[in-house]
């Protein structure tokens, strides 16, 4: 509305948005002639946006110059990696790549460079799919990218074409504007560079500070932040010089002062003052003459944009909506103009540099924070107007509805009006790859019904689940909440308090799970199928919060219910689970068994279950060794066939208990490392818990304490953050260590909850045989009795309810055999190990009952028991090495590494070895960190000095 109350034409908007320009204030040039034309050409240049106006000079940034220098070199030799640079806006980090692109391409490097955009948020794997479109030299195998639509698999192909691109020339690719990249892109490029890192692949990102975590996982992981702050004082009076030709005096200076060290800040405000006329040269030195300087960067580009004419003004702020390169066609259908009206003002922008030619046939601003000042100064009503007339233009050419809604969103809540079955449309599209920008044009689908419209309660509905999914837990539950009270029919609700406990559930954190859950079955008239999956959930929810009586009841729930095959096999598997957990082991088979019988029998979501996890689990405990491997490999192929990848961590967790079990521990903590590596690449940060708590104990098994120190460590890291797990996998390898590095009283505070639930919660000792007696060592030695007695009972317990196990008949005579320093326990135990599978178990068993012999004055029996249980750990590849060298390889990564010296690529060596490709990430991953290399020269160097040609 006008000032008056009228409503405002968009003609009288862009009137009244214009500067007036006085003829003292005419536009002057603001570069020289050769400035310009040097502009024009490198705009031009191959890689279009975000490479313009870059300049020889980088004042001030010589450190981040040799840190990036270092890393195209290093890629040059075959190194792989990752930078990030955090920079703020017009901080240099644009020419710095500029520069890093001239690096690559004198090194004979294939180099792809794009910066990112505000509308790539909306468009799943934008980002990267159009920085890879650009490299130079063309790449055709890659020609495939901007034909087909992106899918869940395409990262993958992707990984494959860029390995095998690199093997034949280095590979930089370069993303600037990094935290506008859309969520699939992250993911992505997440998975990419650790699955790239062993390649001559570098990539480099540049962000803004505070944009985000979309990077810091990457950093966390190892790859190199550089971080760009402002120019030194010395720097900035060298740039001021440059600048302005001659040196500048204090005036000036004083000024400068102003923009806090910001190169482009420093640049447009004394390309303003020269424009101005408020520079002056007196005795040699550049001086501040009259008038009032502009005290931030938007006022410094008020200050250009008043000396431009107001048709160049009108076309500017036009441009700076689109946000993106733009053609004049495009800025003409804003401002309802005839397109050759606007040539003669785009040339005059282009010589102002506030624009530069960008792709064919159009423009760009010169600097992002350019673009974004020329956008605060546009007034919010012609803003709105202009972004809804580019939701009609863009919807015009044919664009996807999600860049419609951009700007839909952008034009205020009045747009939205309307526009719902667009808006819905849009959402529902990328919803799959971009969950966090479809919860977006949800919300603001609401902010456009009416307070009394029924679809606002169904729309926040829909963005609840997807906020969940992004990992936006605050906003989803506060959205959740608001839509709890919005007169939601009951089911709806209970829709509601599912998605949102999966996704707590799913990021470890049990008991908001274990919370919705209840919310939602606390409602009447909600339809079975959901109240099945809300019990299937909880009973999950409950037993990782500890809490196996309930888990066990919404387990027999969300089976009984029968509404979802997929529930209730769900249901079952946590049934399986809490009788696991009980020491009920045949009783955890049958549950297990039925689930998988459920979902063969019904197939669709019940499959995507994958109980055989679980069947697999009851087996191994059962000593069923054989059967158990069967049945993980089958679940495994059929999860592969599926595209089930969530459940790819859990197979490795439970192999690496088989292997275990089998006690084959190389090859277990081979199986668990992989698993890591494989929730690293998919950010599935709660099911690295488990596997790190596994390969921390294997480690303490096996002497290695450095390793299983630097696992322990990185668990905190992820518990920290509010993640739970079963206390098998977090107090137990914790109280390992301690044992193994401090002594007993420490390790027995870490077990303090451990010895007070273990005769109700014994499925440690079904787990890991060996706890038993090493539970009562640690009690004994700390001079806790009862707790020792505790765990003599309860695996006493657990052998009287499962009588066909020798394993665990003989783990509870070697508990009690050493709680009561009974040789002749110890030898009935070591007897009954004899008669099952798991060597390792029986070999701490002959460790105990050969001291306990020579205590007796044995002699013979004692050397007869540590000899056989020497040969045993021989055969099962344990040495008696107690402190194995860090940078010593395991025989895995021995046939590894040969092979990757060789000159096999990653996928030919897990086709080689039979082994998933991302198990080979893995063992490179330990190779390279072992021998303190960072490129395959280096490891064929190594090899070449273990393998001499003769």
């Amino acid at each position: 509305m006008g000032e008056h109350g009228t409503e405002q034409t968009f003609e009288q908007l862009i009137e009244a948005s214009s500067l007036g320009t006085p003829d003292a204030r005419r536009l002057r040039a603001l570069t020289t002639d050769a400035e310009a034309e040097a502009v024009r050409r490198a705009a031009h240049g191959r890689f279009g946006t975000g490479l313009s106006r870059a300049r020889p000079e980088l004042v001030g940034r010589a450190r981040e110059w040799a840190a990036l220098v270092g890393a195209v070199k290093a890629t040059a030799e075959g190194a792989g990696g990752c930078t990030v640079l955090t920079a703020p806006a017009g901080s240099g980090k644009t020419h710095l790549f500029t520069a890093v692109v001239r690096a690559a391409e004198r090194r004979g490097l294939t180099v792809a460079y794009r910066a990112a955009t505000e509308p790539d948020r909306t468009a799943p794997l934008r980002s990267l799919l159009a920085a890879l479109s650009r490299l130079v030299p063309v790449a055709p195998t890659l020609a495939w990218l901007g034909e087909e639509r992106p899918t869940p698999s395409t990262p993958d192909r992707i990984g494959r074409e860029l390995e095998d691109l690199a093997a034949d020339r280095p590979l930089v690719v370069i993303i600037d504007d990094a935290q506008w990249m859309d969520e699939f892109s992250v993911l992505a490029v997440r998975t990419l560079v650790l699955r790239l890192s062993f390649s001559p692949v570098r990539w480099f990102f540049a962000r803004r500070p505070g944009a985000g975590d979309a990077l810091d996982d990457l950093i966390g992981l190892g790859a190199q932040e550089i971080t760009v702050g402002p120019l030194t004082d010395a720097d900035v009076a060298e740039l001021c010089a440059r600048e302005v030709g001659t040196p500048v005096d204090a005036s000036v200076l004083a000024q400068v002062e102003r923009c806090g060290g910001n190169p482009l800040w420093i640049t447009q405000l004394l390309a303003a003052l020269r424009a101005e006329e408020q520079l002056a040269v007196v005795g040699g030195r550049a001086t501040l003459v009259g008038g009032e300087v502009p005290t931030s960067f938007t006022g410094v580009t008020e200050l250009r944009l008043s000396g431009l004419p107001d048709p160049v003004q009108l076309l500017l702020r036009a441009g700076s909506v689109l946000t993106g390169p733009f053609r004049l066609g495009e800025v003409a259908a804003l401002l309802s103009e005839p397109e050759d009206a606007l040539w003669t003002s785009a040339e005059r922008a282009v010589d102002a540099g506030m624009l530069v030619p960008g792709p064919p046939d159009g423009y760009t601003f010169a600097h992002e924070m350019i673009r974004e000042a020329v956008y605060t100064t546009v007034p919010a009503p012609m803003r709105h107007r202009l972004h809804q007339r580019a939701a009609v233009a863009v919807g015009a050419a044919g664009r996807p509805p999600a860049e419609v809604a951009e700007h839909l969103m952008k034009a205020g809540p009045a747009a939205a009006t309307g526009q719902t079955g667009l808006l819905r449309e849009a959402a529902a599209r990328i919803a799959a790859l971009a969950p966090g920008a479809a919860a977006d044009i949800y919300l603001y689908a609401v902010s456009g019904l009416d307070a009394a419209d029924p679809r606002r309660a169904e729309f926040t509905a829909e963005a609840v689940p997807l906020l969940a999914s992004a990992g936006r837990l605050a906003e989803a539950q506060r959205y959740g909440e608001a839509a709890f009270r919005s007169g939601l029919d009951a089911t709806t609700v209970a829709r509601l308090c599912l998605g949102l406990a999966e996704a707590c559930k799913h990021t470890g954190h049990n008991a908001d799970a274990v919370e919705y859950t209840s919310r939602g079955l606390r409602l009447h008239g909600v339809a079975d199928e959901v109240r099945a999956r809300l019990c299937a959930a909880r009973a999950h929810a409950q037993f990782y919060a500890d809490d196996l009586a309930d888990a066990d009841r919404f387990g027999a729930r969300a089976h009984g219910i029968g509404a979802d095959p997929g529930a209730a096999a769900f249901g079952l598997a946590a049934r399986s689970l809490v009788a696991a957990a009980r020491g009920r082991l045949t009783e955890a088979l049958r549950h297990a068994s039925r689930a998988v019988e459920l979902a063969d029998r019904a197939g669709g979501e019940a499959v995507h279950r994958h109980p055989q996890i679980w069947l697999g689990s009851a087996l191994t405990m059962l000593d069923r060794l054989d059967e158990a491997a069967a049945t993980l490999s089958a679940g495994r192929r059929e999860s592969a066939r599926l595209g089930t990848g969530w459940s790819g961590p859990l197979w490795h967790y439970y192999e690496a208990q088989l292997l275990c079990a089998r006690g084959d521990l190389q090859a277990a903590a081979d199986t668990a490392l992989a698993g890591v590596e494989l929730a690293e690449q998919q950010a599935v940060w709660q099911l690295t818990v488990p596997l790190l708590g596994t390969i921390v104990r294997i480690h303490v098994y096996r002497g290695d304490l450095a390793a299983a120190r630097m696992a322990a460590e990185k668990a905190r890291e992820r518990t920290r953050t509010g993640i739970t797990a079963a206390p098998e996998d977090v107090i137990w390898p914790e109280a390992l260590l301690a044992y193994a590095e401090d002594g007993a009283e420490l390790a027995a505070a870490h077990l303090r909850p451990l010895y007070r639930s273990i005769e109700a919660r014994p499925v440690l000792i079904a787990q890991d045989p060996v706890a038993a007696a090493t539970l009562v060592r640690i009690a004994t030695a700390a001079g806790r009795t009862a707790s020792a007695q505790a765990v003599v009972r309860a695996a006493r317990s657990l052998a009287a309810r499962n009588p066909a196990l020798p394993t665990l008949a003989g783990v509870a005579a070697h508990a009690e055999g050493l709680h009561r320093g009974d040789v002749a326990l110890l030898r009935a135990a070591a007897e009954r190990l004899r008669r099952g599978p798991r060597r390792l178990v029986l070999a701490a068993a002959l460790d105990d009952l050969a001291a306990a012999e020579d205590r007796a004055g044995n002699g013979a029996a004692a050397a007869s028991a540590a000899a056989e249980a020497t040969a045993l750990r021989r055969a099962c590849g344990v040495t008696g090495t107690r402190h194995r060298r860090r940078d010593a390889l395991s025989p895995v990564e021995v046939a590894v590494a040969s092979r990757a010296a060789r000159g096999l690529r990653n996928r030919q060596i897990a086709d080689e070895m039979k082994l998933p490709p991302y198990a080979v990430y893995a063992h490179m991953r330990q190779i390279y960190t072992k021998l303190d290399i960072d490129r395959v020269s280096a490891l064929t160097a190594w090899y070449a000095g273990r393998h001499p040609v003769t």
